[in-house]
This record gives C-alpha cells, structure tokens and sequence, in this order.
C-alpha cells in the first residue's frame, strides 16, 4: 500500500498492487491487479481498479471469490451505496484505516518499522476523510456520519503514538460508544460479541455503512489516473 503524504482533494492518493506471493514482485510474476483511491475536485471520493499491463478495468479479483465489479467491491468495506448507480457519481465513501494487529510485517520490514509506517499512513486517512465532500456541502445523507464514524475509530486505535503502539483489534479499548450502553449481563454479552466477533470481523463496517449513501463513480481520465502514482509517497512494501 501507497499512499501520498497529502491526500485532498485533487491531490493525491493511495494505491495497493495484489500478489498471491510475497516474492512474486522480486520473482517477476506478474500482479492480479491494482486497486486505488482519490478524491476528487468536489470532495468525492473515487475508486479505480488497474489490470496487470496497468490498464483500467470494471473488474478486480481481490479474493477467491473471482473477479467483482467496482465500486460494489469498494463501497462493501468503504461505506456508501450502489442503489443508484448511474444518476448520481458520490457514493458517500470514505477512507479506511490500516489494522496494525491484524497486519503482519513483510519479511524486509521489521515490527516497529510496519507500526510506524502504519501510524503515519493512518494519519493520512484521518485528514483525507477531512476532505470528503459533507452533507452541507451536497454530500450524500450519510457522509458525516462515516465521516465521523471513522475518526472516533482512529482515535480509539492507539494506546500510545510515540512509538507508535495500537491495541489488538480483541481488545475492550476498541469498542465503540454504541456498544458500551447497558449493564450486568447484557454489557457482558455485548462486550463479548464486540470483541471476538463483531470488530474482528467487520472493523468498522457496521458503524459507517448505515443509511442511504449514494450513488456511482465514473471511471477516471488518464490526468485523474495520473494523481494515484505520486513520486513523494509512504508505504508499507
């Protein structure tokens, strides 16, 4: 995963090419694709999916499930709708954050390395979500709310910045408000599914996935293709 140290709009962007195999990049075999994001202009946020040879396409396979269609893939995970695609190009979509404890080192990184790479990339996500066209501005219903949503996940995410040092996604830290009404037995259970089922699982889904979000994106020209391979970038490769 790339990311642009800024991320606006019109600016920037965040970019991840596939590999079955971690050696398959040195080995020369070739990738299963590539999935990116930017905002654009207007504070929408859009998805791309790249072919081997670079090439756009309408189709990503990200799991073994085969090939599926952009944005459906996208907005599964990134909140927003797909019930009216083609009337309208804002989908309500957001950027999502990086799992410190669900995500393992490469073998040319270390442990430290990967959180600190992972921290400042978090703080990319954070301020480009700040850039997401809002409700007031003629954004989908539901745009603050995954907006939102994603913010007090973030800020919930570490239990120490220097170093850079995330509570495990089982831990209680990490359940939200929502979830932390109640008591007895019922606060039990509801800490319990959160923790072994429902954050590990979903992340974040369940909280910014509500309501009607919106719509399509379009595909990009090759001057919007251009913005999601920036020179001055981080990443975790």
């Amino acid at each position: 995963m790339t990311c642009t140290q800024v991320v606006g709009r019109d600016q920037g962007g965040c970019a991840v090419t596939n590999f079955r195999d971690e050696g398959d990049p040195t080995a020369r075999v070739a990738n299963v694709g590539t999935v990116a994001m930017d905002i654009s202009r207007d504070g929408v946020t859009q998805f791309y999916a790249f072919g081997t040879t670079g090439a756009l396409i309408p189709n990503v396979p990200l799991d073994s499930e085969g090939p599926k269609s952009v944005p459906h893939v996208c907005v599964t995970c990134h909140a927003g709708s797909t019930s009216k695609i083609g009337v309208q190009t804002d989908l309500g979509s957001v950027f999502r954050e990086f799992e410190p404890s669900v995500l393992d080192a490469p073998s040319t990184r270390t442990r430290p390395e990967l959180d600190t790479s992972l921290f400042f990339l978090n703080q990319i996500v954070t301020a480009a979500n700040g850039k997401v066209k809002t409700f007031a501005e003629g954004g989908p219903p539901s745009a603050d709310h995954a907006a939102a949503a994603q913010l007090a996940y973030l800020n919930g995410m570490y239990a120490s910045v220097f170093p850079p040092r995330a509570f495990d996604i089982h831990a209680e830290e990490r359940i939200t408000s929502s979830w932390r009404a109640g008591s007895g037995a019922e606060l039990i259970a509801k800490r319990t599914l959160w923790t072994q089922v429902v954050n590990p699982a979903t992340f974040l889904i369940l909280e910014s996935g509500t309501g009607n979000l919106g719509r399509s994106v379009r595909l990009p020209s090759r001057r919007q293709r251009s913005r999601v391979q920036p020179q001055r970038s981080l990443g975790i490769a």
